[in-house]
């Protein structure tokens, strides 16, 4: 009988829900704008600092698991790691794949179909 008259149904709220979605999409509207120009606006990419911290990301160690398996390539990253090389320096260093196979599998711009 509480309910006959549909006091307990959502729609009663729906303009005050409407009012509420209009006035987040404004604000964020608004953020938006500012974080544009505050924010992105004159920014620069430096190439050569992003394909470094790329080459030296530990990260690349992971194409190795499928040709060496995963326990010899965990122990390739923590030797990168332990002795902040990257992981194509270790790979050479331990000489498990020639030098060839190992740049042409560990070039990130390869791995993520950017070429160069």
């Amino acid at each position: 009988m509480a309910a006959q008259a549909g006091q307990l149904e959502l729609n009663v709220f729906t303009p005050v829900l409407a009012l509420d979605l209009l006035s987040s999409i404004e604000i964020l509207t608004g953020a938006s704008i500012s974080f544009t120009e505050k924010c992105l606006r004159g920014i620069t990419v430096n190439k050569e600092r992003c394909e470094d911290l790329a080459n030296k990301s530990l990260a690349l160690v992971t194409i190795l698991a499928t040709r060496i398996g995963y326990e010899k390539a965990a122990e390739i990253a923590h030797i990168a790691h332990r002795e902040n090389k990257s992981i194509i320096d270790v790979v050479k260093e331990i000489g498990i794949m020639d030098e060839k196979e190992a740049e042409e599998l560990l070039d990130p711009s390869t791995m993520t179909g950017t070429g160069k």
